[in-house]
């Protein structure tokens, strides 16, 4: 599940210039509220972003509106891709006004990020490649930081291992440097994702129960249950199925407390497929209904995908043969438009084992998982 980024674009103090203009607006500690509340709880995240807009109404500062505007990009691009565009097209047209040039990154990533989650990466790395030259022509070290670790994780996803890692790396490297412990452990969250997908789950593994404690022990909820999601991944990828267990359920206790559907969503995709794996598919096609009905509150595509390919894989072992290759289709074209290189590599082979009704090649399915 993909970690916070937008929120470290928006994180910083405006420059000297701006200092005179903003310190003294009350809508700065709102926009500063917002920004840390983008770590633990999503809706009160929006909720001061919002109140915060209240105020500029009235008196405007056209950088801390579209630091404001970030937040809400943020916030929207999980649960409703138009709405995330609103606020993309405003904080946009804000540009000629703001002080601090820097910004133009934090909006290019937003438009970057409303089409990752929407599957299309290849766009995505794009826009995020022109983050990384906005940031380094306004020589704004943290808003590089945040494009870096952004096109690093798309990257990433696309199989692009040495270069997501070079970039992943260099933000962590830019992080630690400016002393903002809490975007580098968001870094450490990518680097291990990127592991998890080059295949060392182990590597990933310990990464992963490294930054969960530290998350843990400085309140961050909503980095915590995507946080304990990876981990159990990366216990999914070495059969750990009890480990993958406990953290799927951490991450929907979590994500239920904070009202996080899409957080639940991915924890009951994990949970379904340790039902999968441990010989209960009917429990598995249950776990999946729920968690098909909140995918629906985003626009999350490879979550859609990664539900679709739980389900086909219970299909297939319920013996329902033709209805798990259809379902396994619909996982593979979405992985194919966000070229995720891994996940169609996987789930062909699944389609072509559901599409050949042999129960030697359903038992081959199993092994291949």
């Amino acid at each position: 599940m993909r970690t916070l980024v937008l929120a470290c674009l928006t994180a910083a103090l405006t420059p000297t210039a701006a200092v005179a203009a903003t310190a003294a607006h009350p809508a700065l500690a709102l926009v500063e509220r917002s920004t840390a509340a983008a770590r633990t709880n999503p809706e009160d995240s929006r909720r001061d972003a919002e109140a915060a807009l209240a105020l500029l109404g009235s008196r405007p500062d056209a950088d801390l509106e579209l630091r404001a505007r970030l937040l809400l990009c943020e916030y929207h691009s999980e649960r409703n891709r138009a709405a995330a565009e609103r606020e993309a097209t405003m904080a946009s047209a804000l540009l000629p006004h703001v002080q601090r040039h820097g910004l133009r990154a934090g909006v290019l990533a937003c438009q970057g990020e409303i089409l990752e989650t929407a599957g299309d990466n290849a766009r995505a790395e794009a826009l995020y490649g022109e983050a990384v030259g906005a940031a380094t022509a306004a020589h704004d070290d943290e808003m590089l930081a945040g494009a870096l670790f952004q096109r690093g994780f798309v990257l990433g996803l696309r199989g692009e291992y040495s270069a997501g890692l070079g970039d992943l790396r260099r933000a962590e490297s830019l992080y630690e440097k400016m002393g903002m412990p809490q975007h580098s452990l968001t870094v450490l969250n990518g680097i291990a994702t990127l592991f998890n997908r080059m295949g060392d789950y182990s590597e990933a593994r310990e990464i992963y129960a490294r930054a969960l404690k530290a998350q843990s022990a400085a309140g961050m909820h909503r980095e915590v249950a995507i946080t304990a999601h990876n981990l159990g991944r990366a216990h999914e990828r070495l059969g750990e199925w009890d480990a993958a267990k406990r953290a799927f359920e951490a991450t929907l206790t979590t994500s239920r407390e904070l009202g996080y559907a899409r957080g639940e969503a991915y924890a009951l995709r994990g949970l379904a497929a340790v039902a999968n794996a441990t010989g209960d598919p009917r429990g598995a096609l249950r776990t999946l209904e729920r968690a098909t009905e909140l995918q629906h509150q985003t626009t999350d595509a490879r979550l859609r995908a990664q539900i679709q390919l739980a389900r086909g894989t219970a299909l297939h072992r319920i013996g329902h043969l033709s209805d798990s290759a259809g379902v396994l289709e619909d996982a593979q074209k979405i992985f194919r438009q966000a070229d995720s290189l891994r996940g169609a590599r996987r789930n062909q082979l699944r389609t072509g084992h559901g599409a050949r009704r042999d129960g030697r090649l359903a038992s081959r399915l199993r092994t291949s998982r």
